[in-house]
């Protein structure tokens, strides 16, 4: 344990939780919100549902407290109800690849901790969706048809698409279909190729982009991958390097590096991904980092224990507060990389 960083972790802990269990962040069937601000009002949100499931069954698995077990279970059946006839869910309109992989593997996780096959349909019609589409190298579709833009990092091909390697290993498994384990491989090794410059994953092949969010979900895939035994080292210490230069005094890390028409705005989300990626890479040596990150972090925790999106935001945010949930346990726990959030 870093003692120095450790100091308030099991309140700031316990506290996230609570606001994820007990918050209106959680509607009363079992819907997940994106925010909570009295000002602007978040919208219902598939994919961190899928993000919250896995998470509390994470915790159950690890507490064996059942109210994480019953709030996962619950959030379950409200997820299914959101998939398309396509097989994908939506944000705004658009069916993302993205989305509806974070959705396989909340429903593979409560599956497996509950012991159910319940969800094998839906998780069948997410994994078609989302096998279907990267064959094809479509990332969104609006109305049925490819969204694509070069210049946004979650309409395109790129560092964010990697993380759906994650959910394609575990349906692979799950299911018993090896071809979803191939196209993890494909999608490995065409993003490893395409995006990854100088120790950090671009937004996608055209644009030398970095936005820091989605080139942490691109670390995670790989420290998931590392995991499962594949040779990744090399990538991942280069990731958590680039990070570790580019943070902020204040422990923070920007939303974007690179992009001039982008302001530099201090994330809740980025920096709490820092901190499980500098634990699962190599605590020591980033121990200050990790420090600071948590110096940032207790600063945007509100009251009632979730967190705020970024320095200057009233949105107490849902996944800001999943990710930081995660890394403060295993601060003080110990990381476990194959069951990253």
């Amino acid at each position: 344990m870093i003692k120095e960083a450790s100091e308030g972790m099991e309140d700031f802990h316990t506290r996230t939780l609570h606001w994820l269990v007990s918050s209106p962040i959680r509607g009363p069937a079992g819907e997940i919100y994106s925010w909570i601000n009295p000002l602007k009002s978040g919208y219902i949100y598939p994919e961190i549902m899928g993000y919250y499931t896995k998470l509390l069954s994470y915790f159950y698995r690890k507490t064996g407290k059942g109210i994480f077990l019953e709030r996962a279970l619950q959030t379950a059946e409200n997820l299914v109800t959101c998939i398309s006839r396509s097989g994908a869910v939506s944000r705004g309109g658009v069916e993302y690849v993205l989305d509806s992989a974070i959705c396989i593997s909340g429903l593979i996780a409560v599956s497996r901790v509950a012991g159910t096959q319940k969800y094998r349909k839906p998780i069948l019609a997410l994994s078609s969706f989302v096998s279907r589409s990267l064959q094809n190298e479509v990332v969104a579709f609006k109305d049925g048809i490819p969204a694509h833009d070069n210049g946004t990092w979650s309409l395109s091909l790129g560092a964010s698409t990697l993380k759906a390697c994650i959910a394609l290993q575990e349906a692979a498994d799950f299911l018993g279909d090896g071809k979803l384990k191939e196209l993890s491989d494909t999608l490995l090794e065409r993003i490893l190729m395409d995006c990854f410059r100088d120790g950090a994953f671009t937004i996608n092949q055209e644009k030398p982009w970095i936005y820091t969010h989605p080139h942490c979900y691109a670390t995670e895939a790989l420290l998931y991958l590392q995991a499962q035994g594949y040779d990744l080292a090399r990538y991942i210490d280069s990731s958590a390097e680039w990070l570790a230069k580019n943070q902020n005094e204040d422990g923070s890390l920007y939303g974007w590096y690179g992009n001039p028409g982008k302001p530099q705005e201090k994330q809740g989300d980025a920096t709490a991904q820092a901190i499980r990626i500098w634990l699962c890479t190599n605590r020591e040596k980033y121990k200050e980092n990790i420090r600071k990150a948590w110096d940032f972090l207790k600063g945007l925790q509100a009251p009632d224990g979730g967190l705020l999106y970024n320095q200057g935001s009233q949105d107490v945010n849902s996944w800001v507060t999943i990710f930081a949930s995660q890394a403060a346990w295993w601060l003080l726990h110990g990381p476990e990389p194959e069951g990253i959030v």
